[in-house]
């Protein structure tokens, strides 16, 4: 049986940051207390078995890739105002081609048991009618393996044809386990929306989303054009400028997947560097100097990149409603938004089994910002989770969360069930949030409190709040709403299912060797005035990895972010009171740290 647990207090030593810079110190406040856990029952909830949480249902798994038109916007209309002039004279000659919003993305569902369709392979994912696109998907999915050493130490030999073909020949049987267009299941499922962060991708929810499709759920996940580094969107069937010819869409995806998103516009309009930027350069503090207004710049931009990224939601919830309606209203002659692709050949898959009344969203860092302000503005979608970040409130789009306030006096924030699972170590959001956007912004001689305007946002980092912005975005919501720390967790730790496909305990054999991806160690974040030193160096730790629950032994980053998340979409969107138990039974002694949750519409 799984123990229940209190509500627990962060502990350990934090240490180690990205940062940019120094400022002087903010003065943090107290961490809010949390409001007791209503009860859902007079005693706690039985758990299933552990593995329940991370082995398969009931179901098979089915997957293909859809394509939803908008239109009546642009393409890719954010970029085109926020990109490198490069960029953007691509995106012009897109747009006047016809082209408008184009949503890529792939659907996992349900699928009887027996069904014999053929297995879904790793290619169908990136299959694409341009080799530029093909040679990158194949680079950047499968980059992971050449983290993979040997009991020995050494990496495999990649230069040995025959131990590659082995080694990514069962990398690509691991990450996928679908098959591919089979028929969905009888009956009729919720949805939900699976939101990838900055330079993500469809792939990254495989693992996550044939798990929940196995227990009865329709995933759709988007590779956003705004900032996905594999955004296969020319590839629709309906594309208007792919049938411009070859030469133009390969030149096309070389610019696509050769420009890095977001981050530069951090550079330039706080700092008017628009030099080359990537997630492992950037210029050091002492050369930026800070543009006067760039924080408002800033604000807006993100402001804009949230607005498409919802709107790219509402599309793709759109055409899911004509998909489930078949028939006429699905024909390729449908003009209203949400317009999928591929007219006739899908519009009777999945004709009656999508339950438009039951939506759902997930996301990862900038994808948990998207959940929330989703959840916030479209009516449909019912409840959300998201990993690793919140929404400061200087990146809302206007308006999205209303006029109101919190019950501690701050602006609202969101209306409906929310719940974040955020890791205690996440150097990178404190690099962008402590290190960019107020250590480096305050030795440029801009002043962060001019964007930082909500004093809880503002707190230095601490072992009780290791994510000050994600935490006041718990805060402010106003709806049900949960917060879950995981212990010794980094920024991809809740969402990286390879991790433990390819952990020493599943390793790879080739050639008479066992390799495995190594999971440490690394240097802790900074904490308290060590975040405002930016040659703080942390205490090595390991990240989280296997350990027992229950008698079973789980890798605890995926264990943990399935128990919570299913249980609360089995809620919120089947409805099934005995998924409370999450209330009542915090699980994984040496996983979670902290657990707090109000539930008002109970």
């Amino acid at each position: 049986m799984i123990a229940k647990l209190a509500p627990l207090a962060l502990a350990g030593v934090i240490g180690g940051a990205i940062l940019l810079g120094c400022s002087p110190a903010a003065t943090p406040t107290p961490a809010p207390t949390a409001t007791p856990m209503p009860t859902a029952t007079p005693t706690p909830l039985p758990d299933p078995s552990p593995q329940d949480y991370v082995e398969r249902g009931e179901y098979q798994v089915g997957s293909r890739a859809l394509y939803f038109h908008d239109p009546n916007r642009p393409f890719d209309g954010w970029n085109a105002r926020h990109a490198s002039d490069g960029y953007q004279a691509m995106l012009a000659e897109i747009n006047a081609a016809g082209e408008r919003q184009i949503v890529a993305a792939h659907i996992w569902y349900p699928v009887e048991p027996g069904d014999a369709t053929r297995a879904a392979t790793f290619g169908d994912f990136g299959q694409s009618r341009s080799p530029v696109f093909t040679n990158a998907y194949g680079q950047g999915s499968l980059g992971f393996l050449g983290g993979l050493v040997s009991e020995d130490g050494s990496p495999p030999n990649f230069s040995d044809r025959a131990a590659l073909t082995a080694i990514a020949g069962e990398a690509q049987k691991r990450i996928v386990n679908s098959l591919h267009q089979a028929p969905i299941a009888a009956g009729r499922f919720p949805i939900i929306i699976a939101a990838h962060g900055l330079g993500g991708n469809s792939l990254m929810w495989a693992g996550f989303a044939e798990y929940l499709a196995s227990r009865g759920y329709v995933v759709v996940a988007p590779s956003f054009i705004s900032d996905s580094a594999l955004p296969n969107v020319l590839d629709s069937p309906d594309s208007q400028y792919a049938a411009a010819g070859q030469e133009g869409i390969d030149r096309a995806y070389r610019t696509i997947l050769g420009e890095f998103k977001v981050i530069p516009g951090f550079y330039k309009y706080f700092f008017g560097y628009e030099g080359s930027i990537g997630f492992d350069g950037a210029p050091g503090a002492g050369n930026l100097e800070a543009v006067p207004g760039g924080g408002q710049r800033v604000g807006e931009m993100m402001g804009e990149f949230f607005t498409q990224r919802v709107d790219d939601v509402e599309t793709i919830i759109d055409g899911l409603a004509s998909l489930d309606q078949g028939g006429g209203a699905c024909a390729s002659d449908y003009t209203g938004r949400g317009q999928p692709a591929h007219g006739a050949e899908v519009c009777d898959l999945f004709s009656g089994a999508l339950d438009m009344e039951r939506i759902g969203i997930l996301g990862h860092s900038l994808g948990s910002m998207t959940a929330q302000f989703s959840v916030a503005r479209i009516d449909r979608v019912l409840a959300a989770v998201g990993y690793n970040n919140g929404p400061p409130r200087y990146w809302e789009p206007p308006g999205i969360f209303g006029d109101g306030a919190a019950a501690d006096g701050q602006p609202a924030g969101a209306p409906k069930p929310v719940m974040q699972i955020h890791g205690s170590e996440d150097a990178f959001v404190q690099g962008v949030f402590r290190g960019l956007m107020w250590n480096a912004l305050s030795a440029a001689g801009g002043d962060p409190e001019e964007i930082w305007t909500l004093e809880q946002e503002r707190v230095l980092p601490t072992d009780e709040n290791p994510q000050p912005v994600a935490r006041n975005a718990y805060n402010r919501a106003t709806g049900d709403k949960a917060v879950i720390s995981v212990k010794d967790t980094h920024h991809g730790s809740l969402t990286d299912d390879f991790a433990a496909l390819f952990s020493e305990q599943n390793p790879i054999t080739a050639g008479g060797k066992r390799y495995w991806v190594a999971a440490g160690p690394v240097p802790r974040k900074a904490v308290g005035e060590d975040a405002l030193n930016p040659s703080f160096q942390g205490q090595p730790y390991t990240p989280l990895g296997w350990g027992e629950v229950g008698g079973s032994e789980v890798y605890l980053p995926t264990f943990i972010r399935n128990y919570y998340t299913r249980n609360w979409f089995d809620y919120y969107l089947k409805g099934d009171e005995s998924a409370l138990r999450f209330t009542e039974n915090p699980v994984a002694e040496q996983g979670v740290l902290d657990v707090r949750i109000e539930l008002p519409g109970r």
